[in-house]
This record gives C-alpha cells, sequence and structure tokens, in this order.
C-alpha cells in the first residue's frame, strides 16, 4: 500500500491553481504617507458603497457578479 506522500503523481508546483505572486509596486516613504493622508484629510472623499446585511452576503455576492452594486458592497453584521 502507497504511503500518503507518494500516492499521488508529482506536479510542478507552481502550477498548482496557477498561483501568482504579488508585489508592491508603490516606494512611499513614511513622510509620504503622512502627506498623503493629511491631503485625503483636506479633500472631500465620497465614498460610495451598497450595504448588504451579513445574511445576505449570497445577495450581495450575485450583485457583484452582474455588476448592480455601486461602488463597493460592504458586509454589516
Amino acid at each position: 500500500m502507497p504511503s500518503i506522500s507518494t500516492a499521488c503523481p508529482q506536479f510542478p508546483y507552481q502550477d498548482l491553481y496557477w498561483e501568482r505572486r504579488l508585489l508592491s509596486v508603490a516606494n512611499f516613504t513614511r513622510q509620504d504617507s503622512r502627506e498623503l493622508l493629511q491631503m485625503a484629510m483636506e479633500i472631500p472623499i465620497r465614498t460610495i458603497h451598497d450595504t448588504f446585511r451579513l445574511s445576505d452576503a449570497n445577495l450581495a455576492l450575485q450583485r457583484l457578479k452582474h455588476e448592480q452594486v455601486r461602488g463597493a458592497a460592504v458586509l454589516l453584521p
């Protein structure tokens, strides 16, 4: 009887789920971050979102899938 480690054939790990790496492209210094946050406090930022109860998460997913959500979908308890 084969052991668990040899029961499955080997395949290249990078092919598993077409795994990708996420790499940062921003090179912000701490001072850059402070200045950005200061600017964000000074300008009028208006978020656009639709809220859903957590129990309606499937509805939110369906609406996202069919592009029926304005901005972001936010789940609330």
